[in-house]
């Protein structure tokens, strides 16, 4: 009785995640490369994504790297078909040393609930004109 039970739990918790539909993460690139930057400087990059889901997607968190931040530029609730952005800061620092960091998105996406998003540079003493 009590794996009847069970089983019956099980198919209708599928068959309302499947009438409800997940979300799903879409970003439009995981990485960005800024090149060569100058020491002491603060650059900037917008990740955008795309909820191409069928559920309401959740932007729970975003958590940058030292050095980096993070911060959602559209609502943290995205409808079904739906695009946001994610606006990463990255401040050089003093050493001129190659560089990478990564931003970490936390979602209610059942496939992805923890995204990692890249960024380097070459920090660089002087920028060379071209």
């Amino acid at each position: 009785m009590m794996k009847k039970l069970v089983l019956l739990f099980i198919s209708l918790t599928f068959i309302f995640i499947s009438c409800s539909g997940s979300p799903r993460i879409k970003f439009s690139e995981l990485k960005h490369n800024f090149g060569k930057v100058k020491v002491d400087s603060t650059v900037k990059h917008v990740f955008k994504f795309k909820n191409t889901g069928k559920g309401l997607l959740k932007i729970e968190k975003v958590k940058a790297g030292w050095g980096c931040t993070g911060t959602l530029l559209s609502k943290k609730e995205i409808p079904a078909g739906s695009s946001g952005e994610i606006e990463v800061s990255f401040k050089t620092g003093q050493h001129a040393i190659k560089r990478k960091k990564y931003i970490h998105v936390y979602t209610n996406d059942p496939n992805q609930k923890d995204i990692s998003l890249s960024i380097e540079a070459e920090v660089v003493k002087e920028l060379k004109a071209k």
